[in-house]
């Protein structure tokens, strides 16, 4: 049925408004009644914790909302809808659908085109349900543009390039999905159920932001054991799980960068039947690395407005405490300053140049090491930085070696220079949580490029690759799952957007060769995660051949590796950018490595 409405604008009590502020101050809005009929909605400051009355004496029922910039406040009761200014309690604009009585209201902005997505609730005549009206308004003038299609409530979510929403819902049996509607079209061009994401579990829907969502499972058949990943829409991209076995809420920060992880354990006492701790985690998107573990005052909100990228707003109402995060100045998980970490030995052989990053082995470790009957061994005429550490149980510095990083140890022989500090005891682990481990589901189809060839490789599961020599791979970007990864020697692993790398067995790639991302991209090695699950030859012993791992000598590589069970063998006169974590690491004769990490 086709529904008939008329839309009326009533009144404008500004002769000029102001123009959309991205910037605008964030605000918590809440009511309390004050008869039987009537209640105040009140402000509060996030910046200071203080409140202010913002408008007195509304008749009930009604409900309230904000758009996702804070820009408008939307108060909707019998009479229609009343448009505000967030920071001014002076009335904008008035609008009253005409409709049988319903209250409820939802508002979405989209600032790049300057629209703002008004939506409500109407009853048709002689009809006993209701259904959803949404208007496109200027987002400045807030005139009519007008009448369209999508559903807007608080699960909207733009697109990165803002081209399009994406909006979560229901249907009615039960099955959860997500439209994705064409701003330009002005219609849903795709429906993507949640099962199509993860089939084998039920997903719950928590968060989205710029074209990502974070979604959730329990790991088990017991309820509160969830696990925690994001989604990219746009780009079938999964980024890596965090298993966080809690009762809790989920939210993506306004930049899709971060995930705010916030404890709230059952509690029957409480008139919510939730215990909100105060404790809450924050992990990186792209590695589900932990950034920060924060505790706060319990029993706040948390508050997220697009107009503050990096920050989150956490208010107490009962102690009327309001205090701001700043995810970007958050204390960063420590590994995220190594270059080079080991779970039981590492080798800096001669001649190596340590440019940046921290070098360090994360436990005590047990012998066999890679030499030297020690878990770090520094050789001869070989740099490492200031402004950084060596951390490890027990150290041995060569002859002629300069050490300008500070130095951590039990144990120590010095045969060279330490221009650092020392420091000792050490306690272990360093790493109290090394970062979540993505194992491999390989397919059955195995690729070969051949000599000076190329290939584009799409995101998948694939069995055996082999690139010989001269050849060249391209990665167009995702996740791919695969059994083994072998290349000759100069060939080039080129990426075109973030990838992860998932490999079951070995990995190698030959002398003067190139893995990074491809010059037309802005990508860095953070953007490159390679998780190889082998280990060394067949018993994985330390002397074992081939590596777990093992780069060719003369190459280049920008990326990261995660080798937990073997070797990695970064070979002679090699240039490396990122973060490599393995049980062993060896650093080759004259081989420089510099950080930066995607943990």
């Amino acid at each position: 049925m086709e529904m008939e409405y008329k839309f009326k604008q009533i009144i404008v009590l500004f002769s000029v408004l102001l123009n959309f502020d991205l910037i605008a101050q964030p605000y918590y809005f809440y009511s309390e009644s004050i008869s039987s009929d009537s209640s105040n909605i009140y402000r509060v400051d996030l910046s200071n914790g203080e409140k202010q009355l913002f408008l007195p004496n509304i008749r009930q029922p009604f409900t309230f909302t904000w758009d996702n910039y804070q820009e408008w406040f939307f108060l909707s009761d019998r009479y229609g809808i009343s448009i505000f200014k967030c920071n001014d309690p002076v009335e904008v604009n008035s609008f009253i659908p005409e409709r049988d009585y319903d209250v409820g209201v939802t508002a979405f902005s989209v600032p790049p085109k300057n629209y703002l997505y008004l939506s409500w609730f109407e009853r048709l005549a002689n009809e006993s349900y209701t259904i959803q009206v949404t208007n496109l308004l200027d987002i400045n003038s807030l005139q009519l543009i007008k009448e369209c299609s999508p559903t807007i409530d608080g699960n909207s979510i733009i697109s990165k390039n803002g081209n399009f929403i994406f909006q979560f819902g229901v249907d009615s049996l039960a099955a959860t999905f997500i439209d994705k509607y064409s701003i330009e079209l002005d219609s849903i061009v795709q429906v993507i159920s949640l099962t199509s994401i993860l089939d084998t579990v039920s997903l719950y829907f928590d968060s989205g932001r710029y074209g990502k969502v974070l979604l959730s499972y329990n790991e088990t058949e017991q309820r509160n054991t969830p696990k925690y990943f994001v989604y990219d829409l746009e780009n079938n991209n999964y980024y890596p799980g965090i298993s966080f076995h809690y009762r809790s809420h989920g939210y993506l920060s306004p930049n899709s960068e971060y995930i705010i992880l916030q404890k709230a354990l059952l509690d029957v006492t409480k008139p919510t039947r939730e215990n909100i701790t105060g404790e809450i985690s924050v992990y990186k998107t792209s590695t589900g690395g932990l950034v920060s573990d924060l505790t706060l005052p319990p029993d706040g909100k948390i508050l997220i407005f697009d107009s503050y990228p990096d920050k989150f707003f956490y208010y107490v109402p009962e102690t009327e405490q309001a205090i701001t995060i700043d995810i970007s100045e958050l204390q960063q998980n420590p590994i995220s300053t190594y270059s080079i970490l080991a779970i039981n030995s590492i080798w800096l052989q001669q001649n190596s140049n340590i440019l940046s990053g921290s070098v360090g082995v994360n436990q005590i470790g047990e012998p066999p090491f890679l030499t030297s009957q020690v878990e770090l061994t520094i050789g001869k005429n070989t740099i490492t930085p200031a402004g950084y550490s060596l951390k490890a149980n027990r150290i041995e510095v060569k002859q002629n070696t300069t050490v300008n990083a500070d130095v951590y140890y039990n144990e120590l022989i010095n045969n060279g220079t330490i221009t650092g500090s020392l420091n000792t005891p050490l306690e272990f682990p360093l790493i109290t949580a090394l970062p979540v481990f993505q194992t491999s589901t390989p397919g059955t189809e195995d690729i070969t490029v051949q000599q000076n060839d190329e290939r584009i490789l799409l995101p998948g599961a694939y069995g055996d690759i082999q690139v010989k020599k001269n050849g060249k791979l391209i990665f167009t970007g995702g996740e791919y799952n695969i059994n083994k990864l072998d290349g000759g020697e100069s060939n080039q692993l080129l990426f075109q957007s973030e990838s992860e790398v998932r490999i079951k067995e070995k990995f190698g790639a030959g002398k003067e060769s190139y893995i990074g991302p491809e010059d037309i991209t802005t990508l860095s090695a953070s953007d490159i995660v390679f998780y190889v699950e082998g280990i060394n030859g067949d018993s994985g012993n330390m002397g074992a051949t081939p590596n777990a791992a093992e780069v060719g000598e003369e190459i280049k590589v920008k990326a990261n590796f995660y080798v937990p069970n073997g070797t990695i063998w970064l070979r002679k006169n090699s240039e490396v950018e990122g973060a490599f974590i393995g049980k062993d690491v060896k650093v080759g004769e004259g081989t420089k490595v510099k950080l930066k990490s995607a943990w």
